[in-house]
Formats: structure tokens, sequence, C-alpha cells
């Protein structure tokens, strides 16, 4: 065999190995999980005040709300190590395209006057009196960083739930887009727990390690909110520079996002972030990202 010819197989194998490798990071959850290879902590955020405990251990917690699919994969990074963070809990929550949260159906978010002045974004008139305990009692397994709560007005419980991550530190989920309300542009709430088990289909005995959100673009939210049925939801939509948690500042928050179908936004999104946590770490009650707003 001539040197050239030899040459060239030798680099078509280098390339098509390369070329391999290089296929396998670029699945979402391995590309986002190795470009935040610094580890830096994701800063945490309240935990607002529609927070109930209901850990439900599902990936589809939509439970037939209408709004647009949306595939969520959270990757979570073990801040000490770098590494994945498998065998941990993702517990998420969110309102509808409608603004209303599960939980809090006759409470509309669009006739309370939020913003910075009180814990949990209130301001103006102050919200119903705090129970100091959680809605099923006091905060149990561990959980002892639950703000204090509003009494809930029912048992719905669509758009919540939890989900444990792989050995790649994924956590799955299938929801809508959520909608906005006064002073809030479209957001996920998430808490992640350690020690935990599964207990009937609940998750319990975890210790909570990390309180934040997920934002998403202006621009995706403003393409979203002309389908059905975010377009019947009249309220103005906060932007992510007026929103009363996030203030612009979206530094390791942002979800990425593609559309299922690239020819149609209606089909649904596929989205992924990974954050970076702490697994022995003890969040304060609120989660706030630097000191807490004037009380």
């Amino acid at each position: 065999m001539k040197l050239s010819h030899r040459l060239w197989s030798r680099r078509r194998l280098l390339f098509t190995a390369a070329t391999a490798s290089v296929a396998r990071l670029l699945r979402p959850s391995r590309l986002l999980a190795t470009a935040n290879t610094a580890c830096h902590l994701t800063p945490e955020l309240t935990v607002g005040p529609y927070y109930v405990d209901y850990e439900l251990l599902r990936t589809d917690i939509r439970e037939n709300r209408p709004g647009l699919p949306l595939h969520l994969s959270i990757v979570l990074l073990n801040a000490r190590t770098c590494k994945p963070l498998s065998n941990a809990a993702v517990d998420i929550w969110h309102c509808d395209a409608a603004g209303i949260y599960s939980g809090y159906t006759k409470m509309n978010p669009d006739k309370m006057d939020f913003g910075p002045g009180r814990p949990g974004g209130f301001d103006g008139p102050p919200p119903p009196p705090p129970t100091g305990t959680l809605p099923q009692g006091p905060p149990k397994d561990g959980d002892h960083h639950a703000p204090l709560q509003m009494h809930t007005t029912d048992n719905e419980t669509f758009l919540r739930g939890v989900q444990i991550t792989g050995k790649d530190g994924t956590a799955k989920f299938l929801t809508i887009y959520p909608g906005w309300y006064v002073s809030r542009d479209t957001h996920i709430h998430l808490k992640v727990h350690t020690g935990g088990h599964d207990d009937h289909g609940k998750y319990t005995s975890g210790h909570v390690r990390h309180i934040g959100q997920i934002a998403f673009s202006d621009a995706l939210s403003d393409q979203v909110a002309q389908l059905e049925p975010y377009v019947s939801h009249k309220v103005p939509r906060t932007h992510l520079a007026d929103d009363t948690v996030f203030h612009g500042d979206l530094s390791g928050i942002m979800l990425h996002t593609t559309q299922v179908n690239p020819a149609r936004l209606a089909d649904g999104l596929y989205g992924t972030i990974t954050f970076t946590v702490d697994p022995e770490a003890e969040p304060g009650p609120e989660g706030f990202r630097g000191p807490p707003p004037s009380q």
C-alpha cells in the first residue's frame, strides 16, 4: 500500500471517530451538561406563594390543561464534582395558560397587585394572612425551607410534579408552556431535593438543596402569546426586564428551546436547561438571589 493511501485512510479513521464523539456530545442533555464546566452555582430565586408539597412522582403533569406542549429536560450538575447529579428529585410547578396555579384556582393573580415590596412578590393590600404551615400541615420530610403559605382554595394538582434524575443528571417532564400574570413573566418554579424516596407515588423524606426558577425568552413568549389559548388571556404580558423577580438578570436560568416541528410552533417545544447545585446546601427560607427585597 502506498504511503499516501495509508495516511489518507488514517485521517479518515480519525475524522470518523472524532465525528462520532462530537455527535454523542451534541445530545441536548450532554451538550448543556458539559457547557458549564466551571461549575458555577445556579442562582437561587424565591419559592413564591404558590408552592404546595404534593410532590407527585409523574412525567406528564398537564392533566389535560390546554396549552403549547413543552417537553422539558432539566439537567443537574453537582457543584462539588462538576459531574451529573443522579438520584435527585426535581420538583416543578407553574401556572397554566391563563396565569392560574392549581391549588389556588379561586385566586386570580391578575387581580392582585404584585411587587417586590413583600415576601413572595406582593405589594399593595396584603394577601390573606399566612398560616405558618403548608396547606397539608407543617413542613415535613426534611423540607424546612417552605415559605409561609397562603391558604389553598382547592385540591387541583395540574402542572405540578416530581421526577428523579438519572445517571446523566436529567429529569424529564411533559407539560405546557406557562402563561403569565401581573408583574411576572413566563416562568417555572423548581426545587431540588436529595435523600428522599418513592412512597406510593409521592416523593418523601427528602431535603431541599436548591430553590429556583426557569425563564423564557421574550421573543419566544411573544410568539406563543399569539396562539390559543394564550391569545385569549387579555392581561398585558410582563417582559423579562420588568419582571419583579428576575429584574432582567437571567444568568443561568434561561431555558434553551427548539421546536418539535421547525415549520409549526403549535406542535410544541423541546426545552433544556442545566442547573448546577450543591447537594449538601441548606437554602434559606425564600431562596432569594442576593439580599432579600425590603420588607
